[in-house]
Order: structure tokens, then C-alpha cells, then sequence
């Protein structure tokens, strides 16, 4: 299975994102982390795109494009980024994982309503295995209840891996049919998604703002600019190239590989423990993303 290659490092990436931002969480609060990731990280990628353009702007940018680049921003990227950071307060860096591995079906009903997916036999069989072996690992983990299913947490964590499985179907949209670039198209929503990020801690942290909410600068410095490289830049950009050649909804039914190895990074980094079913969830995992993969190439998307 050559193509997991650049798809596994894809997924390490995102994964240290959850370590990182969970580390981060203990110096700083959620939405002034998401403000300076995204701010910075934004400007890095438009300064670097306009660099290398000779400080022009595209000039194929049209009024459609600009509404789904504004869509991503607030949506994809801002919605997202707050709702996710929130909710991983009351969860550990690998249930809040494993709850953005049902993202494949939600990317799978927008691909079919926005590009016309189809979604056959194969590809359900394949996605109804990666569903067991989610079910299998999140209901191995001591702390996860159906009481949790019901809290407002989860509620907002959900509402994270909605947004953000639309915020890539934008993405697919912007650098697939706007034939946009993806420095350009990330710089900006990334940006917008920034400022929004930090009038919101303005707003809803005021009092831990002295001058910043941050209690421990060395620390948030690290884990901050870590997470820029990794997710915020590295991530980003490596899904956004990787649309160019697969799916939107395979990539993100690869996600169940996120988790894996935020597990992994729990036990190294944060002392939490994997449960013993993770092995046969990944398992059964890799068969289905086998089988999902091996339809979507007997259709035609890919060209090999």
C-alpha cells in the first residue's frame, strides 16, 4: 500500500497537534492558543507565497472564490480551531482523537452532495469497518461513557469535526476547480481565522489577559511554535497538496491513523496509556481503508 507513505506522515503530523496543543492548554487558555497559531501561522504562508510570486496577489481570484475563501475562514478554519482547543479541556489528546475519526462521514455525505461522489457497496463496506474499529478503541477507554455522549464538550467537539470536514471540502473546491494556490488560499483564511480567534479571547478571557493569558512563557513559546510547524503549516499545506490526488473523503477516512499515533504520543509525552483493542481497531482499520481505497482507484479518481 505505497500510498500510505505521504499519508502517514500526514497523520503524525495532526497528531502531535493534539499532544502539542494539549500540552499548551496548561500555560495558556484555548482560544488565545488558537489566536497566535493561526495569526502567525497565516502570515508566515502569505508572506511566503507573495515572496515568491514578486509580491502579487493571484489574479485569477474571482468573487466565488473570495466567498469560499470567507466561508473557510470562518467556518473551516476559526470554527473549528475554537471549537476543538475548547472542548480538549475536558478530554485527554486521545479521546478528543478518536471523536474526529467519525469525520469521514460527514466528509463522505458533503463529497456526495457537493462533487458527486459516489458512494458504492465497497466503499460503505470499507467505511463501516473503519466505524467498528472506532467504536472498538473509544469504547475501550476507561473515562468514555454514554453520559459523555450527552455533555456540552462533546457537543462542541462535534461541531469541530463538522466544520472542519466542510473546511476541507473548501479547500478541495479552492485549489481542485478555483485552481487557486494553497499557501495563498490557507495564508488567507488562516489570517481572518487569527484575528477572529484572538478578538474572541479578548473577549471571552479579559480577565487573564495581563498582559496575555499565559503563565508560563518558555513552555507556550515551545509548544506554540512546534504546533505552528507541524500542523499549522505542515499539516495544513501536506492535506491541502495531497487533494490535488486523493479524495477529500479518503483522506479523511485515513484520519482513523490520527489517533493511533496521538495514542502513541500520549504514552511518551502526556503519561497516558493505550488500550489493548487499538491494536485490532488498526487492524481492522487498514483493512477497510484498503478496500475503501482499492474502489475509489477501480473509479476512476487516481491515476496511477
Amino acid at each position: 500500500m505505497w500510498f500510505l507513505s505521504p499519508i502517514l506522515l500526514l497523520y503524525l503530523l495532526c497528531a502531535s497537534g493534539f499532544t502539542l496543543a494539549k500540552g499548551a492548554l496548561g500555560v495558556t487558555t484555548p482560544f488565545f492558543f488558537a489566536g497566535v497559531r493561526l495569526f502567525v501561522a497565516g502570515l508566515i504562508l502569505l508572506l511566503w507565497f507573495l515572496q515568491q510570486n514578486h509580491w502579487r496577489m493571484p489574479s485569477r481570484a474571482s468573487l466565488r472564490s473570495w466567498g469560499l475563501i470567507v466561508q473557510l475562514a470562518l467556518l473551516g478554519t476559526y470554527g473549528m480551531f475554537v471549537c476543538d482547543l475548547w472542548s480538549l479541556q475536558f478530554f485527554s489528546s486521545t479521546e478528543s482523537a478518536f471523536i474526529f475519526t467519525f469525520t469521514p462521514f460527514v466528509t463522505a455525505l458533503l463529497s456526495w452532495w457537493w462533487f458527486a461522489e459516489k458512494l458504492t457497496r465497497r466503499k460503505f463496506l470499507g467505511i463501516g469497518l473503519g466505524m467498528i474499529a472506532g467504536i472498538l478503541f473509544v469504547g475501550a477507554i476507561p473515562s468514555f461513557s454514554i453520559q459523555t455522549l450527552l455533555t456540552l464538550p462533546f457537543l462542541v467537539l462535534s461541531a469541530a469535526v463538522i466544520l472542519g470536514a466542510y473546511g476541507w471540502i473548501l479547500v478541495r473546491e479552492l485549489v481542485q476547480r478555483e485552481n487557486l494556490p494553497i499557501a495563498w488560499v490557507q495564508g488567507i483564511s488562516m489570517t481572518i481565522a487569527g484575528i477572529l480567534a484572538l478578538g474572541t479571547s479578548y473577549l471571552s478571557e479579559y480577565a487573564l489577559w495581563n498582559p496575555v493569558p499565559v503563565s508560563k512563557y518558555l513552555p507556550f513559546i515551545g509548544y506554540t511554535g512546534a504546533a505552528l510547524v507541524f500542523v499549522n503549516i505542515g499539516f495544513t499545506n501536506l492535506y491541502s497538496y495531497l487533494l490535488r490526488f486523493f479524495t477529500a473523503t479518503l483522506l479523511s477516512f485515513a484520519g482513523f491513523l490520527c489517533p493511533m499515533f496521538v495514542a502513541l504520543l500520549g504514552v511518551l509525552f502526556l503519561e497516558e496509556t493505550i488500550p489493548v483493542a487499538s491494536f485490532f481497531a488498526l487492524a481492522l482499520f487498514s483493512l477497510g481503508l484498503f478496500i475503501f481505497y482499492s474502489e475509489e482507484l477501480h473509479q476512476g479518481y487516481y491515476s496511477v
